[in-house]
């Protein structure tokens, strides 16, 4: 079902103009939720946009049967904090501020906090700011960018 309905959500996304960025679908109750986040190739979506790929992905999804039973279908952009799951989304995210937990060997930081500088062969490399941090991709157990705002002073 996982890999049927993951086509499923990249036709559709990409048939109406939009790169899937991460999927979810959460258990609860009697009705699960699939969490749809997209992305255009400005990486910025509006809300008619996330209206448009909700009514063309309910049809597909229901007539396919990707999905048993009843679920809640959210359509929605990852934002500024966005959390990060594959080598494509450190690409689209490099120099921008990140925080990563990771599995560590006694001694190391769990948490890391930088500037992703490259992505070379599942490992994601961070700048500290007085040295850089070597990450494999399959250690870190969660990773969401961090917005830096500028105020405009008035």
């Amino acid at each position: 079902m996982v890999e049927g309905l993951e086509r499923l959500l990249e036709a559709e996304v990409r048939g109406a103009g939009f790169k899937l960025y991460h999927w979810e679908l959460i258990p609860g109750g009697r009705r699960r939720t699939l969490r749809v986040y997209l992305l255009d190739q400005d990486m910025e979506v509006n809300l008619d946009d996330c209206a448009t790929v909700s009514r063309r992905l309910g049809p597909a999804i229901d007539s396919e049967e990707a999905i048993e039973g009843a679920y809640i279908l959210e359509v929605s952009t990852p934002g500024m904090d966005r959390s990060l799951h594959t080598a494509w989304h450190y690409e689209i995210a490099m120099g921008q501020k990140v925080g990563i937990v990771r599995k560590v060997e006694s001694g190391e930081d769990a948490r890391v906090e930088g500037l992703i500088d490259a992505i070379e062969e599942g490992v994601v490399v961070v700048d500290l700011g007085e040295r850089k941090v070597r990450i494999n991709l399959d250690t870190i157990i969660r990773a969401r960018l961090i917005p830096e705002y500028k105020i405009r002073k008035a």
